[in-house]
């Protein structure tokens, strides 16, 4: 008797395969247009032995970002594939950058340093310490608001799952991962509040599977003021359910173009 096939796995595996087979051709070639110690990164790629020691990534551009060996990938996802950016987005300064599932900061330094105003959004106190560092190493204190919270459909606290890499945290799915925190959670339309924000230029989003809470919690008036998203979607066995479909359905109402980036990257704009 053959064995069901689960769909999302499926799926997440074949586009997994073919996205990190098409990223690597030329990354090398930008690592050496871009990073200032390319042949110190290129050598520690990879490098498995090493993964939990720290790396410091001297951009060209003039900014600094220092990482565990073991997440060099997830830096070059942001910083040099440009992967939330790229023909989709060109930050300016002045613009107003929200960043959820901040990570270890490579995004939110990497706008920030471009001139925008950003309001980064990470629950893991390992990933914090390096948020830290890397806005004091390249003095965006005056540009990079951080919140120590999980955002949520709503105020409280929640179980943060996380793996060994620090780099899959998330508060409605356990796979693949080896233990869990308790954080706080707040929501967009309470930050969006007490700041006092007019307009959202980007909404990045990378939540490992919360985008489907917080996407749909956020109130009419203040998607009115955001004007782009880009943020990835995430498959899980147990909510087959979850997928680009919901996010699409749940966007259709505030923005006209909605589409599928390969491999799991969703854009929407007005």
């Amino acid at each position: 008797m053959l064995k069901k096939i689960n769909l999302n796995n499926l799926i997440s595996y074949s586009r997994n395969k073919i996205y990190n087979s098409i990223a690597s051709v030329g990354l090398e070639k930008k690592i050496i247009d871009k990073v200032a110690n390319s042949k110190e990164v290129l050598e520690k790629i990879g490098n498995k032995a090493d993964g939990n020691k720290d790396i410091e990534i001297i951009f060209k551009d003039g900014y600094k970002i220092i990482c565990p060996i073991k997440n060099i990938e997830a830096v070059a996802e942001t910083c040099i594939n440009e992967d939330y950016t790229g023909t989709f987005y060109q930050i300016k300064s002045g613009d107003v950058i929200f960043d959820l599932g901040a990570n270890i900061g490579s995004f939110s330094v990497y706008a920030a340093h471009k001139g925008a105003q950003v309001f980064a959004f990470e629950p893991d106190p390992y990933n914090l310490k390096y948020i830290s560092k890397n806005i004091e190493i390249n003095n965006l204190q005056d540009k990079i608001t951080v919140y120590a919270s999980a955002v949520a459909e709503k105020i409280g606290t929640v179980r943060l799952s996380s793996n060994d890499n620090h780099a899959c945290g998330s508060i409605i799915n356990a796979e693949g991962t080896t233990g869990s925190i308790e954080v706080p959670t707040t929501t967009i339309d309470t930050v969006i509040s007490e700041a006092g924000i007019e307009k959202i230029s980007l909404f990045k989003i990378d939540v490992e599977g919360a985008e489907y809470l917080i996407l749909p919690s956020i109130s009419t008036a203040n998607y009115a003021k955001i004007e782009k998203i880009i943020g990835e979607f995430h498959l899980f066995n147990s909510t087959p359910d979850l997928n680009f479909k919901k996010i699409k359905q749940t966007l259709q109402p505030y923005f006209s173009k909605i589409k599928h980036k390969i491999p799991y990257y969703f854009t929407a704009s007005k």
